[in-house]
């Protein structure tokens, strides 16, 4: 025999639940898609520019480091080691006066091939085809050291200290 009060869900009802449920569903799969999406995004550019550092590096020339007291200029010659172009975009400078650096950007560049550029309208400081070139920044008064650096590439950065007999002079 059978039960004629049972009733179950209508058809009309049925459908409906079913469509609110597979909603539901995407919209849930939609949010972690986007969210993975965009971490992957974000690893994979950090990852760009890991490698784009990887291939370079340079070092200062201890031997050519001239301080001109009367301009209140420092110069050095930076060597290209690595095998790729060079963009130099900071330097910090220890002076006797002050325990923290003055930290700059704004310094003019000399290519190997004579040619000064400032360090605002450069694109590259040191092409992998120029071996070296010359750095010159403004200074308030004789540094004990200065560190070049690639913001954009940490580790990669190189200093030259004041030699005890003081920096040569031109």
């Amino acid at each position: 025999m059978r039960n004629k009060n049972k009733k179950g869900v209508s058809p009309l009802i049925a459908a409906v639940l079913l469509i609110a449920f597979t909603m539901a569903i995407a919209a849930i799969l939609t949010a972690w898609v986007t969210s993975f999406t965009t971490e992957q995004k974000e690893q994979s550019e950090e990852f760009s520019e890991q490698i784009s550092c990887s291939g370079q590096s340079f070092r200062t020339d201890s031997d050519f480091t001239v301080y001109y007291p009367a301009d209140g200029v420092f110069q050095v010659r930076i060597k290209n080691t690595g095998n790729r172009g060079l963009y130099i975009d900071e330097y910090r400078v220890w002076v006797p006066s002050s325990s923290t650096p003055v930290v700059g950007s704004n310094f003019a560049y000399k290519h190997s091939n004579g040619t000064w550029v400032d360090s605002v309208n450069r694109t590259e400081t040191i092409s992998k085809n120029m071996l070296s070139g010359e750095i010159n920044i403004s200074v308030s008064e004789e540094p004990t050291k200065v560190q070049y650096s690639l913001t954009k590439c940490e580790g990669v950065y190189d200093s030259v200290t004041r030699p005890s007999g003081g920096w040569s002079a031109s």
